[in-house]
């Protein structure tokens, strides 16, 4: 059937915008906004309740969601959205790598006092015999 001319088409693939829309793409050459992600954060993250491995949900904790765009739909507050992108890790590996080591060497430090304390006991207690 045809709707303004142009031939039904199905649904070949998606896209999302940097502003959040869902843009759909049709095998008749359509492409049309069918949708839009809400981009929203809370005032205290750390608030929001786990439901089950990376899913969360609001709390009293958490307060209500602040969406990150204005009435008009602009975004703001530096948001973004990236489509099919991943976001990279936030751990920094050589921050985490440098602690490890000096964590170790203390680790190790601690082990040697204990040692050479334990000797000095011992030591301490031949003496006496």
């Amino acid at each position: 059937s045809e709707h303004d001319g142009r031939a039904a088409g199905d649904l070949v693939g998606y896209n999302i915008n940097a502003n959040g829309e869902v843009i759909a793409s049709f095998d008749n050459g359509v492409s049309s906004s069918v949708g839009r992600v809400a981009l929203f954060h809370f005032g205290n993250d750390q608030g929001l309740e786990r439901v089950s491995g990376t899913h969360f949900k609001a709390s009293a904790n958490s307060g209500e969601p602040m969406f990150y765009t204005d009435e008009s739909g602009a975004y703001i507050l530096g948001s973004e959205l990236k489509s099919f992108s991943l976001e990279s890790s936030n751990l920094q590996y050589e921050n985490g790598l440098t602690e490890l080591i000096i964590l170790q060497r203390a680790l190790d430090a601690n082990a040697k006092s204990i040692t050479t304390g334990d000797e000095l006991i011992q030591k301490a207690l031949d003496m006496d015999a």
